[in-house]
């Protein structure tokens, strides 16, 4: 009967949680348009907090949740859930407790998952009063928004992180000894910290998720004047993984990054396995990828590197140890202050393995297959750095491209996901495209030389049962592959003599595609076909 009265209390229009509500011992549900909140809130073991959609969670002061139990924050496309603070004055002053609540903190559960679905958290501030600096050490500094520590597993999706400060670590979310954390959907906005992790600090965790996610104007920064000296300091502006000598996994998968800031690292990386694949980092100001372990054994592959700014050395990719790899990326006009010191890939004494990437000036390393060509992009921004709004430009290939079909001709060990950035087939045509997005439309992604094409005749076109090909002398013996529009190889065939004839009575009605190979001219001729 208490049980049903409480709900029954919680679903009025507005409600304010005084000291005597502090305890959460049952299973509760919020349920209010507005719910004010004037104490810390704890939810005991074995008890659940569910927050209903359209409520919003708006705190009087420094208070936080704390929920030993398990927390079902649970909006919808039309009507999220927000965490907010009556009054942001402070906010950004780190010598005071004042302008931010002081986050959701999930604590010693290792049962239970808890789950934000289409939540706002804004104006979260951890800071511990009446320390200057800004590395304390201390959990109080830990986590603007979300405090995760000793939890099982949280899992957080098309929710928005803004405006949330923490003094060292996790300026929106500290995450440190779970079972496992997924962030998806999600938009993470002027999210500071002034030491590591401007967004998210992932520390021991068995497994990581941060997939399809927009970074924007994070910050893991900081600024420091003492004894006429300047220093600068921050790790991972958007991203910091710290765990070089445990089991963790973390999987990057589809997001971007677009002007956040830090000195090492817009991703800082000390895990021991990292996959990091389909992501977009441009017009940030650091070094825009940082390995910074040698026990990393990770895989960069398929991204986008570009028009990204740092002081010294390389705005592109820092890699500090011998067995991470560098595959399929465009890594292109990263600038730094001095214009001879302009490496788009620095790895010191360090030999990872760097192979079939497009790297401005090029890349001399040990596995081949590296370009220097402009990559081509559709809409890049005018210059590097933060002046320009990178999200608002197209980093996808025109169909020139010398980064399509210039990839790893085998990308066995590499683990690449299915689909590209766009959720397209991820390998399509005879190799994968460099970059983040693969280039869908196979015929155009050889290049032709338009002397030999004219030569050879495919006919008829559309064809009902078979297909001829004319071919001149000294092209016999070339190869034709025909491909479905899946890229998907189905037919091929040595042309021993001209005319030679192909069979296509089995095949379905609709568009092929095919290419002709020379062994000493190479591809002569590439098109489009009918079968009706």
């Amino acid at each position: 009967m208490k049980k049903i009265l409480l709900i029954l209390i919680l679903s009025i229009s507005t409600l304010i949680l005084h000291s005597q509500d502090l305890n959460i011992i049952n299973d509760t549900i919020w349920n209010s348009d507005t719910i004010n909140i004037n104490a810390n809130v704890c939810v005991y073991p074995e008890a659940t907090l569910t927050i209903l959609p359209g409520t919003t969670v708006e705190f009087e002061g420094q208070y936080m949740i704390k929920i030993y139990g398990k927390l079902m924050a649970l909006g919808n496309i039309n009507d999220s859930i927000k965490f907010t603070i009556n009054d942001t004055t402070f906010l950004s002053d780190t010598s005071t407790i004042l302008g931010g609540w002081k986050g959701i903190h999930l604590l010693n559960n290792n049962n239970d998952t808890s789950i934000f679905k289409y939540c706002i958290l804004e104006y979260g501030k951890a800071v511990k009063p009446g320390i200057q600096w800004y590395n304390t050490s201390d959990p109080e500094n830990y986590g603007g928004a979300i405090y995760i520590n000793n939890y099982n597993c949280v899992s957080i999706s098309n929710s928005a992180f803004r405006y949330n400060f923490a003094r060292d670590k996790g300026g929106a979310i500290y995450a440190d000894t779970l079972s496992c954390l997924k962030i998806d959907s999600s938009e993470f906005y002027m999210n500071i910290v002034k030491h590591e992790g401007g967004a998210i600090y992932a520390g021991k965790i068995d497994n990581v998720l941060i997939s399809n996610n927009t970074f924007l104007w994070n910050e893991g920064f900081m600024c420091r004047v003492a004894g006429g000296w300047t220093t600068w300091s921050g790790a991972g502006g958007a991203i910091l993984l710290c765990n070089p000598l445990g089991n963790s996994k973390a999987y990057i998968i589809n997001n971007k990054f677009f002007n956040n800031k830090a000195v090492s690292g817009v991703i800082y990386d000390a895990y021991p396995h990292t996959y990091m694949y389909n992501n977009i980092l441009c017009n940030n100001q650091s070094i825009t990828y940082l390995c910074g372990s040698p026990y990393c054994h990770s895989i960069f592959s398929n991204n986008v590197v570009a028009n990204n700014f740092y002081l010294i050395s390389t705005a592109g990719i820092a890699c500090y140890s011998n067995h991470t790899t560098i595959a399929n990326s465009i890594i292109w006009n990263n600038q730094t202050l001095f214009p001879n010191d302009q490496e788009q890939i620095t790895s010191r004494d360090y030999i990872p393995i760097v192979k079939c990437n497009c790297v401005m000036d090029g890349y001399q390393g040990n596995h081949g297959g590296n370009i220097d060509d402009n990559p081509m992009f559709v809409n890049p921004s005018p210059r590097e750095g933060r002046e320009y709004e990178g999200k608002l430009y197209n980093w996808n290939l025109k169909e020139s491209s010398p980064c399509i079909n210039a990839g790893t001709p085998d990308t066995s060990g590499l683990f690449l996901p299915a689909l590209d950035f766009e959720s397209n087939t991820r390998v399509y045509g005879t190799r994968v495209d460099m970059g983040a997005y693969e280039n869908q439309n196979l015929w155009v992604k050889i290049n032709d030389s338009p002397v030999f094409a004219s030569k050879i005749n495919i006919y008829p076109n559309p064809a009902i049962d078979k297909l001829i090909i004319s071919i001149p002398p000294d092209f016999l013996n070339s190869k034709i592959e025909i491909y479905d529009q899946n890229a998907r190889l189905i037919r091929s065939s040595i042309l021993k003599a001209s005319p030679s004839v192909i069979l296509v009575s089995d095949l379905k009605p609709g568009f092929y595609f095919y290419k002709i190979y020379n062994s000493k001219k190479g591809i002569i001729k590439t098109g489009k076909c009918i079968k009706r």
